[in-house]
């Protein structure tokens, strides 16, 4: 059987905000899962721009007893939901724990591939999870061979419980171009998922406001982190080393060891350090963060910290290009670029 979710977004939320984009579609065949992507335009003055993000997901081990309620061949007394219920307390506790159960690993999915898209093309901003509401799922039973597009939307039957319907446009040309769709689906076929360094990153950028110390800390300790899982991956001789035994400054690591790492890809045929700017950003963060988490009080603007993790964030996809990831290299700064690539 085929299961559908969705959700909407806005795209001024994210930094930069989102442009417009054809749709785009997104397949991950080893959890049998697609996703979809489309830039929907405002009717009228009164709406916003939406990005309309819709799932797809094939499920085949279904027990009889929950698919006897999508055929309607179970028995349902709707009475036992009471007044001013939603009628979901009515279905058989299989069928209930059954959709929980989906919903929740469909909207796990649909933000581990989403959040993918969102490092690969260098979508700045916090961390995101993707939900959805299960009385909006709809579902389709291909068996029966039925078309599964209907004229409400992506697929011809809803949810028992659900009264959602949704019009899915054709798909388009995707204007994020396919290179960018090819290396997604790669990381995807690959059960690969953004890096941990990236959502750290993600976290102390969405603090950088709001709470400028928390963020400053959490910066750094992305920093840290990417650079000692490039280390572990190129060279795996070294994780007893970086587990159980304390490192050196990062900053430090940076300027002695980061041009002598075995690393996957090379910039003129050199592994090159960031450069000084870089470097001294993020120790001026480090030793700030020293003073943080040892109690000393600390004035710490927004800007500073903005800077500081602008900088991070160059490192990070630095060591992604160094890991492997080609396409990590257009996610630098015009400035960080230019300067690598100077002999």
């Amino acid at each position: 059987m085929l299961f559908q979710t969705y959700y909407r977004l806005d795209p001024w939320k994210f930094e930069p905000p989102l442009k417009d984009f054809g749709a785009i579609q997104f397949d991950d065949p080893n959890q049998m899962f697609s996703l979809f992507m489309r830039y929907t335009h405002p009717f009228s003055e009164d709406e916003e721009p939406q990005v309309l993000v819709q799932t797809i997901h094939r499920k085949d081990d279904i027990s009889d007893s929950v698919c006897a309620v999508f055929t309607g061949v179970a028995e349902i007394d709707w009475r036992l939901g009471g007044v001013n219920q939603d009628g979901f307390t009515s279905l058989p506790d299989a069928y209930r724990d059954f959709i929980v159960s989906l919903h929740g690993d469909m909207d796990r999915m649909a933000s581990e591939i989403f959040n993918l898209v969102r490092w690969r093309m260098g979508i700045v901003g916090g961390p995101l999870r993707l939900q959805s509401l299960w009385s909006w799922m709809r579902w389709h039973d291909e068996r029966k061979g039925e078309e599964v597009f209907d004229e409400h939307g992506f697929l011809n039957r809803q949810i028992v419980a659900g009264t959602f319907t949704l019009h899915m446009p054709e798909m388009q040309e995707a204007d994020f171009g396919e290179e960018c769709r090819s290396n997604v689906e790669s990381l995807i076929q690959f059960q690969s998922k953004q890096p941990l360094y990236h959502d750290l990153f993600r976290e102390a950028w969405q603090n950088q406001r709001d709470n400028p110390r928390s963020a400053l800390v959490m910066g750094i300790a992305a920093a840290e982190t990417g650079f000692k899982t490039a280390l572990t991956d190129l060279n795996p001789s070294m994780s007893w080393i970086v587990e159980n035994l304390q490192s050196p400054p990062l900053d430090r690591m940076l300027r002695e060891y980061m041009a002598q790492l075995p690393a996957r890809n090379q910039i003129n045929g050199e592994v090159r350090r960031p450069p000084k700017n870089i470097i001294s950003m993020i120790k001026k963060g480090i030793e700030l963060r020293n003073k943080l988490v040892h109690g000393r009080e600390e004035t710490v603007t927004t800007e500073e910290v903005r800077l500081m993790l602008e900088a991070v964030r160059d490192l990070l996809y630095m060591l992604d290009y160094y890991r492997g990831y080609d396409w990590a290299i257009k996610r630098l700064s015009p400035e960080v670029a230019a300067s690598l690539k100077e002999k």
